[in-house]
């Protein structure tokens, strides 16, 4: 009876035995799984991504009549986007022989904006490059939004690259304007893929299109025509109307210096402007016929001297002005061939010279306009 209980009690701990290895071995296998599953996972979302994008651009395979949609930006949307921050080089030739150290790359601080324009920080100094609403211009100071700075320049651009008017510098005792000191975009920007361009297939078939009917004209039809024929405007030879273009640019710039030499003294509180001399104007001038529809445009460039009375004092300027269609008050630039006046001056005369002169020249450009109208 002894001899009996002991064998069935190593029966009993050989059977436990074999449970307990039996467990353990499950739940190995069962954690295995679990990490290959979620390993599975991983990869099926990553595949399926990548099966999305070999769809989409499968899917510009064109059957029949494509409906022209560009899958360009739905394969766009799948890669990552990358913010950029904007970035400048400021170069200088005089300026840098003063402003060494402030010359170089400035790059945008991203977030940070001043009267809605970007603001910039020199990538080696604590030097900033933004715009100052109390200047009307663009600085480079020592501290953002610090109205006590290194160099100004009067610009209301919305970005430093745009500049294209003359920098001032403090030498520490008074400005002095430097010609040399210019401002490039240097922005590091992808190139846009364009290596996959297709048309979206819009299930459309040839035989969807219903067949055009073809009608005669009646006679009346084609007596009406034909008067619609004989008052197209533009030449003989497109009597269908669909595009002409005509140049009268070498009219236009004569027409336009002499409109412009024409133009009476103006007067206004002290301060009398009077066209001196038209140096020169260049550009183009064109008449356009398209849809038996007259059209004009203009973009030209004008060049001239004014003389400048101003709290007593007779100041000579050269303009350059661009007159184009449309334009409220034209854009500018300002040359001092007599000497440079001081900062403040130099405010106040461009000040006067957009208030006054340049209303007077875009009644200029639509005079021209005028006449070419019956040209």
């Amino acid at each position: 009876a002894m001899g009996g209980r002991g064998e069935r009690r190593r029966l009993d701990n050989a059977l436990f035995g074999t449970i307990m290895a039996i467990l353990a071995i499950y739940s190995c296998c069962r954690t295995e799984i679990n990490d290959n599953s979620t390993y599975i996972s991983k990869n099926i979302q990553k595949n399926s991504q990548r099966r999305t994008w070999l769809r989409i651009r499968n899917l510009g395979k064109c059957r029949g009549i494509s409906g022209g949609s560009d899958t360009q930006e739905q394969l766009d949307n799948l890669r990552p986007k990358e913010n950029i921050p904007e970035a400048v080089m400021v170069h200088g030739i005089d300026g840098g022989k003063m402003y060494e150290k402030q010359m170089g790359k400035y790059e945008e601080i991203l977030g940070q904006k001043l009267d809605d324009r970007p603001c910039f920080k020199h990538v080696n100094r604590s030097d900033y490059l933004y715009f100052s609403k109390s200047y009307n211009g663009w600085l480079i100071a020592p501290n953002l939004g610090n109205d006590k700075c290194y160099m100004f320049v009067a610009s209301s651009c919305k970005h430093p690259s745009s500049i294209g008017s003359t920098w001032a510098l403090w030498n520490g005792t008074t400005w002095i304007y430097d010609k040399s000191v210019s401002i490039t975009d240097c922005t590091s920007r992808l190139p846009y893929n364009t290596r996959y361009h297709y048309n979206w297939d819009r299930g459309y078939k040839a035989s969807d299109v219903p067949a055009q009917e073809n009608k005669p004209l009646s006679k009346e039809q084609a007596e009406r025509l034909q008067q619609e024929i004989k008052n197209v405007a533009g030449s003989t030879w497109n009597s269908a109307g669909t595009w002409e273009e005509k140049s009268v640019k070498q009219w236009a710039r004569g027409r336009l210096a002499s409109l412009i030499e024409r133009t009476s003294p103006i007067r206004s509180l002290g301060t009398v402007i009077r066209v001196q001399k038209v140096q020169s104007v260049r550009g183009e001038a064109n008449i356009i016929f398209v849809r038996n529809r007259r059209k004009h445009g203009i973009d030209l460039e004008a060049k001239f001297v004014v003389d400048i009375e101003y709290r007593g004092q007779s100041i000579e300027a050269s303009l350059t002005v661009e007159l184009q269609n449309g334009n409220d008050i034209p854009d500018f630039m300002v040359e001092w061939p007599g000497g440079s006046p001081s900062l403040q001056m130099s405010l106040n005369l461009k000040d006067q010279l957009k208030q006054l002169l340049m209303p007077v020249m875009r009644d200029r450009a639509k005079d021209l306009l005028m006449e070419m109208e019956e040209k």
